[in-house]
């Protein structure tokens, strides 16, 4: 491929990487943030207590268009989820003790590594 070639599919794949590009100061598509020219756009977010107290009316609505019946159901599903993870704790137990005699029953060797001695050196003594 000539050199020219490969620069205009390099141009031409940076164009549509700008297209498809989303300014993050103004939030419009088509240019990069640090080309930006455009004012700031304020983006409104809720805060923290504001989508709790949403979350707490949207729970009381639900519960009171539950009837009686939908309680009960939910209720009964809840009970048997706790039985299941009740019998998931007994056999991860289960499965915990055998792990634990199969270490029991075939003990680690352990190698006795010798340390060598450092040769002493010998002084010369001054008469």
């Amino acid at each position: 491929m000539s050199q020219w070639a490969k620069t205009y599919l390099d141009d031409k794949k940076k164009e549509e990487e700008t297209k498809n590009a989303r300014c993050q100061k103004c939030m419009q598509k088509g240019h990069w943030t640090y080309e930006c020219t455009n004012p700031r756009k304020y983006l409104y977010r809720p805060t923290r207590t504001q989508i709790l107290k949403k979350k707490e009316k949207l729970l009381a609505k639900i519960k009171e268009e539950c009837s009686e019946t939908n309680l009960d159901i939910l209720s009964q599903l809840k009970e048997d989820l706790d039985k299941e993870k009740a019998k998931s704790v007994v056999k991860a137990k289960k499965k915990s003790s055998s792990d634990s005699s199969k270490s029991e029953s075939s003990p680690i060797k352990e190698k006795k590594v010798r340390k060598q001695k450092k040769p002493e050196r010998r002084r010369k003594h001054s008469s």
